[in-house]
């Protein structure tokens, strides 16, 4: 007995095994490729909201700093009060108070934006304000400060493809004497 073979059970030829595995290698290669750029896009957005939310957190508690500091600020100061710093302002706790009793001190610890308070020479307060900053200079004063208005420039660090971002604060201080 003699058994004929179909032409639809002959099996693939190598030739439609090569067109597939090319088929499928330009579809892995397009998907993967598609996947690499969503992840590079999701991560530089990332890193972008990471600049934009250090820029705002800055913005926000150093004017509010400037704006109720009393008499000079000092810059790059070291002394007894709040340790050493880039940026210390000195305020009262009360306005009934006769000496100014509250120091606010800013500095760059590594990569980190620290905000120090201190309260009658005692730290009462250590928080990070931003991450990621790679540069923080005043750019008005010396050594210390009783101009009007106060400029910072601040410098986010570089991160996968996003360049370091600088930008500048300028506060003009309330009741500042110059």
């Amino acid at each position: 007995m003699s058994v004929q073979c179909c032409e639809r059970d002959r099996g693939t030829t190598l030739v439609e095994m090569i067109i597939a595995v090319v088929l499928l290698g330009i579809i892995g290669s397009a998907i993967a490729g598609a996947l690499y750029f969503g992840i590079k896009t999701t991560t530089n957005s990332s890193v972008r909201l990471d600049q934009s939310m250090s820029e705002m957190a800055v913005t926000r508690y150093l004017t509010g700093d400037i704006l109720s500091a009393e008499g000079p600020v000092t810059v790059k100061g070291s002394d007894a009060t709040c340790g050493s710093a880039t940026l210390k302002f000195s305020s009262r706790s009360d306005a009934t108070k006769a000496t100014k009793d509250v120091v606010v001190a800013w500095e760059l610890s590594g990569t980190d934006l620290l905000r120090r308070t201190c309260l009658s020479g005692t730290q009462t307060s250590q928080r990070v304000i931003a991450t990621g900053i790679s540069a923080f200079a005043p750019a008005t004063c010396a050594v210390s400060c009783t101009a009007n208005k106060i400029s910072v420039t601040f410098t986010s660090a570089a991160a996968h493809d996003v360049a370091e971002a600088s930008w500048t604060l300028a506060v003009t201080r309330r009741g500042a004497t110059s």
